[in-house]
């Protein structure tokens, strides 16, 4: 179950990830989701960094619907 400390968290990583991708690339920020993920362990967790110029990154880990196989995308229509 996600709680107000879980967006919180999320909020707080977004507040930086334009520092993470800039020093480290997308490697730093596909480890941030994955800690995001497996601290929570929802069934699907997705992220994403805007920038003035557009997406700069995205990254989803889990899977569509719990108790299945089918992993989620970015394609996927997600929730917000």
């Amino acid at each position: 179950m996600i709680n107000r400390r879980h967006v919180l968290a999320v909020g707080a990583a977004v507040a930086v990830a334009p520092t993470v991708v800039r020093a480290e690339g997308e490697a730093a920020f596909d480890a941030a989701l994955t800690t995001a993920f497996e601290a929570v362990k929802p069934v699907a967790l997705a992220g994403g960094l805007v920038t003035a110029q557009g997406l700069a990154w995205s990254g989803v880990r889990g899977v569509r619907r719990a108790g299945e196989d089918a992993s989620a995308t970015t394609d996927d229509r997600w929730h917000l």
